[in-house]
């Protein structure tokens, strides 16, 4: 399930065929979200679709979220999926 740019993203997290990165991957785009940092994280989700074509759906609704500068759906996003989702 793919969400548009206003879409909450709690919708996401039961789609089970969504691959994610590794938990270093996801600290460190949660830091960029926190620091306001949309050009790191736009880097860095490039990064990630270049890295393994299965990240590409995560990546993709990433992209959607930087794209429209939505730094508290991005944050409550990759809290949901980090394992240190207190931030």
């Amino acid at each position: 399930m793919a969400l548009s740019k206003n879409d909450e993203p709690s919708s996401i997290e039961s789609d089970q065929s969504l691959v994610m990165p590794a938990s270093v991957d996801l600290d460190e785009l949660l830091e960029f979200a926190i620091r306001g940092d949309i050009q790191e994280l736009m880097d860095k989700t490039s990064a990630l679709m270049k890295l393994d074509a299965l990240l590409e759906p995560f990546a993709t609704q990433l992209q959607i979220f930087t794209e429209n500068f939505n730094l508290r759906i991005i944050r409550t996003f990759l809290n949901s999926l980090s394992s240190n989702g207190d931030r």
